[in-house]
């Protein structure tokens, strides 16, 4: 499964321009996002929690999670009803409701940082 996380700022237009796919930026994002939705990845057992380390590509701008011994994550991922140890911080949908519990402006205040360390 792969999760696309989209912050649609002018901040993000600007770095777009500055940076892209593959370079420094995009891969502290990358990083930075997957050490955030870590407390909320359903982890009944951690090999969903892992997955995101060993098969995304950090600075492709995508986060693949996989879930070993299923042919998708569709159960996991829009399964509102599932029901996860830890729920419902762990569950579905776990990078939207991150995002919607601040993420958003917490991963733009990590950007600004970067850019500043950078700049």
């Amino acid at each position: 499964m792969m999760v696309g996380v989209k912050v649609n700022t002018a901040a993000k237009n600007r770095l777009i321009s500055s940076y892209g796919k593959g370079s420094d930026l995009q891969k502290y994002i990358d990083i930075s996002l997957a050490r955030h939705f870590d407390d909320r990845v359903p982890s009944d057992t951690t090999a969903l929690r892992k997955s995101v380390f060993a098969k995304t590509t950090f600075g492709s701008g995508q986060l693949i999670y996989t879930i070993y011994g299923r042919r998708d994550g569709r159960n996991t991922w829009n399964d509102d009803t599932s029901t996860f140890q830890n729920a419902p911080m762990r569950g579905s949908r776990w990078a939207e409701k991150w995002m919607n519990d601040g993420g958003r402006e917490t991963i733009l205040k990590e950007i600004d940082e970067f850019i500043k360390k950078r700049g």
